[in-house]
């Protein structure tokens, strides 16, 4: 159905840029920790290869923003529709066949030029395209902040990826840094008042966010106790009960106390 709203959206343009703009260095940090020899491999078996991932995420931020935020065409139909679904296959004898041997992957020289192509087209949006709510993706500025937040939530995907191959294809950040000495930090234990805590958003209310942070859920909380610093595991898993109810989440590691829901709390399954 179509969306009648012209309302021109007022988000802070200078502050999108610079969202993405760490975005696409930090995935291109990622990708230089990896050897070359091992840009096809497939490092987890029900997940894609790993050249994929590099395409996949200036092809999103293109179909989720230029696509189906503006209604525009993209740059490369066919690396984007390559490139296009991340969803992962159910089993491993399903996977090789749909991204397996007779896949033809393009060179990394192609995929580094088509996310800079990439690149200069969703920038160029983000400083100056209309973002008018005129189409469904860009109700609250949903088609922005899918393609941001799309590429970090894949820039954890590709650290548990990078986990998982040998130890020799792998490189040290030139400028990583180990905190060491120093002295621990002090364990005291904090008093935490009775108050509201409040889980997921309500979809109404024009905030971004993914599906399972849906809706609403606000539980009053009684007094508790906690300590300062993160409790060691024996103290931890000695003194941790289930909480008696599905409410009943905050304070029950420490205090014993717990929480309960309001009596006017909405769930929704996200």
């Amino acid at each position: 159905m179509a969306v009648s709203n012209d309302r021109t959206l007022d988000l802070d343009r200078d502050s999108l840029v610079a969202w993405y703009l760490r975005n696409r260095e930090r995935s291109r940090r990622l990708f230089d920790l990896i050897d070359p020899d091992v840009y096809y491999s497939r490092p987890i078996a029900l997940r894609n290869p790993i050249v994929f991932y590099e395409g996949h995420l200036p092809a999103f931020s293109i179909i989720s923003l230029i696509n189906r935020g503006l209604g525009r065409p993209g740059i490369d139909g066919r690396l984007e529709r390559l490139f296009a679904r991340g969803i992962d296959p159910d089993t491993v004898d399903s996977a090789a066949p749909r991204t397996g041997a007779s896949t033809q992957w393009p060179s990394r020289q192609e995929v580094l030029a088509f996310g800079r192509a990439a690149d200069e087209v969703v920038l160029t949006a983000l400083r100056e395209a209309p973002f008018v709510e005129d189409r469904p993706a860009m109700q609250h500025g949903e088609a922005v902040f899918t393609a941001l937040e799309h590429e970090a939530m894949h820039q954890e995907t590709l650290l548990y990826m990078w986990h998982r191959l040998p130890h020799a294809h792998k490189h040290r950040p030139v400028d990583l840094a180990y905190e060491l000495g120093g002295t621990p930090a002090g364990r005291e234990t904090v008093e935490i008042p009775a108050g509201d805590a409040t889980l997921g958003a309500d979809r109404a209310a024009g905030r971004f966010g993914w599906d399972n942070e849906f809706g609403l859920l606000r539980v009053s909380c009684r007094p508790s106790t906690s300590t300062s610093t993160t409790s060691p595991t024996p103290p931890f898993s000695s003194s941790w009960r289930p909480a008696a109810t599905p409410g009943a989440i905050c304070g029950a590691a420490t205090s014993g106390r717990g929480c309960r829901p309001r009596a006017s709390a909405t769930r929704h399954s996200g």
